[in-house]
């Protein structure tokens, strides 16, 4: 699981280098690219980014949310972590948070989709001074706690 402050951090770093245009060029296998456009359709505008050695992230708006989709060097997808608002989160995702973590809001969540087929959510909370990230399954249950 990729660390939640590191998904906020990342989504921070591609609005500040695409407001100076600063961004590097990269070479993104063929096979990635075309992945991408097999999964998201050619009217997405991307920026792709490289992570480690072989992995690559491909940075975009899904509906009017940011999203990142993560791509290995054979063009294998990995998984897409989408951020949501609070109030697009499933009722399941909210009461659990409201239940387990009573007097927290929460501050950031993402929908994260998996090449497993899993679906869970990261959201991150805060209560007074701390800020905990917290991972769910779909269907509410506390699969992490950080």
């Amino acid at each position: 699981m990729i660390n939640f402050k590191f998904c906020v951090l990342f989504f921070m770093s591609a609005v500040i280098f695409s407001c100076v245009g600063n961004n590097p060029v990269i070479k993104v296998p063929e096979a990635a690219q075309r992945s991408f456009v097999s999964r998201y359709g050619t009217d997405k505008e991307v920026q792709w980014k490289k992570t480690g050695e072989n992995d690559y992230q491909a940075v975009f708006q899904s509906g009017h949310q940011p999203a990142v989709a993560f791509y290995d060097r054979n063009g294998n997808w990995l998984k897409t972590e989408t951020e949501l608002k609070s109030n697009e989160l499933p009722l399941v995702i909210v009461e659990t948070v409201k239940n387990a973590f009573r007097g927290s809001s929460i501050s950031k969540s993402f929908q994260v989709e998996k090449n497993s087929g899993e679906n869970t959510f990261l959201i991150s909370l805060k209560r007074g001074n701390r800020v905990r990230e917290v991972e769910l399954s779909s269907g509410g249950v506390i699969l992490s706690d950080e």
